[in-house]
């Protein structure tokens, strides 16, 4: 997000996405094809994690040359000569699509310091890979897929981490916004990123909701995320 926000303001959030532009909003006695609703709460600020539910197939490539969301230079290589070293060393036998991990210039790649998007296509004549958005040079890279046991293990750093930051305080409340991509279809039982997460906080009151995006921190700021889990625990 673009807009300055306040620097003790915490935005977690999510929302319906569909390509075809068919989601309604209801409005009261009316129905809506955009809307936003927002809670805000004063007095008190929640310490905010976030989760990935992504495996990382490398390390962060620096950007070396873009064009608007076209990456042509990858560490000084033709993007799609890395890609292809990429596939070719793959041995999972997994073949799950691939996604774009974007993190900024010298971030510890961690789950706060990366966003994932997926990857629009190529350009085999530019010898280049396509971004879902513009590009920057002196970025990082990395190549990533869904993996449950991935997804699990963060979720759980993420618990353990928000614990230690809480100590011995107990919070009024938690709330949680998650991809419905991490849903009982991908982890194969229903509500287990609830159910964890409840564990870790012992009966601290929890809700939120499943959309199709959701709105966390990335360094320092809100960006619109994709298949991954915003908590905010607080009060």
């Amino acid at each position: 997000m673009s807009r300055p926000e306040h620097p003790l303001a915490r935005v977690i959030g999510g929302g319906a996405a569909n390509p075809d532009g068919d989601d309604l909003v209801f409005t009261g006695q009316g129905l809506s094809r955009d809307g936003l609703a927002a809670l805000v709460i004063r007095d008190c600020q929640p310490e905010v994690r976030l989760t990935q539910s992504c495996r990382s197939l490398s390390r962060g490539h620096l950007i070396t040359r873009c064009e608007g969301a076209d990456v042509l230079e990858l560490d000084g290589k033709p993007a799609l000569q890395v890609l292809a070293a990429l596939l070719a060393a793959r041995d999972d036998g997994d073949d799950s699509p691939l996604l774009a991990g974007h993190a900024g210039p010298g971030d510890r790649v961690g789950a706060e310091g990366l966003f994932v998007r997926p990857f629009m296509g190529l350009d085999r004549a530019r010898a280049a890979v396509r971004l879902s958005q513009p590009a920057q040079e002196g970025d990082a890279l990395l190549f990533l897929t869904r993996a449950v046991d991935s997804s699990r293990a963060d979720l759980n750093a993420m618990m353990i981490e928000t614990l230690g930051v809480l100590r011995r305080r107990r919070p009024a409340f938690a709330l949680m916004t998650n991809c419905a991509g991490r849903g009982a279809e991908f982890q194969g039982i229903p509500d287990y990123d609830a159910a964890v997460v409840s564990g870790f906080l012992d009966g601290v009151p929890l809700a939120g909701f499943f959309g199709g995006f959701e709105l966390g921190p990335f360094r320092g700021k809100t960006q619109l995320h994709l298949f991954s889990a915003v908590l905010a625990v607080g009060g």
